[in-house]
């Protein structure tokens, strides 16, 4: 693990403040608990202070420690970019792309941005630039697509540890798991490091996928399984489509999945759990009216379950051009599992989000306007919500010069009050030349590898 490289977009710390005699003079004992409670950026700099600090740094009873003393709320906002230099090659051309790719991470205690920069040729020549990604724990999941697949005529699915740029590919799953209809989900065992994936590998019309709901993957013995089956009344209705619209991981065990049963449009969404350890679903007895959501996507802060999505405030069929921005609002709302309730406690308007995360007007008109059609209001201005601790963060994700800004703020449910974040440095982009896309998920801590699964 001696590759490490962050490099910091802002102020580097220095050590300046350090009496070099008196750190030398500390015993390892209090020399290691000490450094154990500092970020990964700043050990990554401190291995360069001596050959003692890097041999500790560098040891497993020391990684192990630093989880221990890890806060419990991630507190580094993880993003994977991909950079195409002006005049080099389509990405599409031959499935590979010829270009500068590598982690982005924004400290969310301190606000600096930090790259990690990828050297060389690896597995993410081959990533494909539409693909979903999960993170927890320090991992990374990711689903490569066919067209670019590695080593593998069928989807890959990649785990990879950013701050020791190091990646392993998964055995095949029991069956196919495509990037635009998978649903994925990891889960790290943090005193273990043991870690579970589990993917929903058909997330359109469960009813004619053909395959299972849910398949896991479980580090500890290397293999798959796939889940039981949810008791769903609306299976037998012909009429009636059921697809997975979300899903997030509540504690260790619990997988909460939203489905949406309906016509065209979704009718009802359906809040359903899964406990990966006893393989048991339970229907939650949330109910949520479908024809008021688009885009919704679950979120938990403090141990509770929450949800985002754009609400339609107006039911009208046909929106003026110009006027459809005040038909819509960004609403969170906690979900109240013991009585079956959602209670709002974040609300903008359309006009005010729009103002907010930069969107231009002519996104904001096609966007809009287009909004009766799921996808298309989630896919111009893409919005995605995490929580941390009390926090709410949403972030306009860049996509491939969409009308996305990456634009990102803060909400603090304790004072309902928010804030905007700094932008990622590498941010505005021209798309003919520049960034393809930055992908974010949920804050998380960064870890030194520590055991053989590295």
């Amino acid at each position: 693990m001696c590759g490490l490289g962050f490099v910091s977009f802002t102020d580097r710390v220095t050590m300046d403040f350090m009496d070099v005699k008196l750190w030398v003079k500390l015993p390892s004992e209090i020399l290691e608990r000490t450094l154990s409670f500092l970020a990964p950026p700043e050990l990554c700099r401190f291995r360069t202070v001596c050959k003692r600090w890097n041999y500790l740094i560098c040891t497993p009873e020391f990684r192990f420690l630093c989880m221990q003393n890890a806060r419990q709320d991630g507190c580094f906002l993880v993003a994977r970019y991909m950079i195409r230099g002006e005049g080099e090659q389509d990405p599409y051309a031959d499935g590979h792309f010829d270009k500068n790719h590598g982690w982005s991470f924004l400290d969310l205690n301190s606000r600096r941005w930090h790259t990690i920069k990828q050297d060389g040729h690896d597995v993410f020549d081959y990533f494909n630039i539409a693909s979903d990604v999960a993170m927890d724990g320090g991992l990374v999941c990711q689903i490569l697509d066919t067209e670019y697949g590695y080593m593998s005529a069928l989807p890959d699915i990649l785990v990879s540890n950013p701050i020791a740029r190091v990646s392993r590919i998964l055995p095949p799953p029991p069956c196919p798991c495509y990037t635009d209809t998978s649903k994925l989900n990891i889960v790290v065992n943090n005193p273990g490091r043991n870690f579970k994936v589990l993917v929903i590998p058909n997330s359109l019309d469960l009813k004619t996928a053909g395959s299972p709901f849910l398949v896991v993957y479980d580090s500890a013995s290397d293999q798959w399984r796939c889940s039981s089956f949810p008791s769903m009344p609306q299976m037998s209705n012909p009429h009636i489509s059921i697809d997975v619209q979300c899903s997030v991981f509540l504690g260790d065990e619990t997988l909460y999945v939203l489905t949406s049963a309906g016509v065209e449009f979704a009718e009802e969404f359906l809040l359903w759990s899964y406990n990966h350890v006893e393989d048991t679903w339970i229907d939650t007895g949330v109910s949520i009216t479908g024809m008021e959501l688009i885009y919704p996507q679950l979120i938990v802060s403090c141990n509770q379950l929450f949800l985002a999505s754009w609400w339609r405030t107006s039911h009208a069929l046909w929106l003026p051009s110009g006027d459809a921005a005040s038909q819509w609002s960004y609403e969170i709302r906690k979900i109240n599992l013991e009585d079956k309730t959602l209670t709002r406690v974040f609300n903008m308007t359309g006009e005010i989000m729009a103002h907010i995360f930069e969107m231009p007007a002519q996104g904001l008109d096609q966007g809009w306007d287009s909004a009766l059609h799921q996808g298309l209001l989630a896919h111009a201005f893409g919005l995605t919500a995490f929580g941390i601790g009390k926090f709410i963060v949403l972030i306009c994700e860049p996509d491939m010069g969409q009308y996305n800004s990456g634009v990102a703020i803060v909400y603090d449910r304790s004072t309902s009050s928010w804030d905007l974040l700094p932008k990622n440095p590498l941010i505005p982009f021209n798309f003919e030349s520049g960034l393809h896309k930055l992908w974010y998920r949920k804050p998380m801590n960064l870890f030194l590898p520590v055991n053989r699964l590295w």
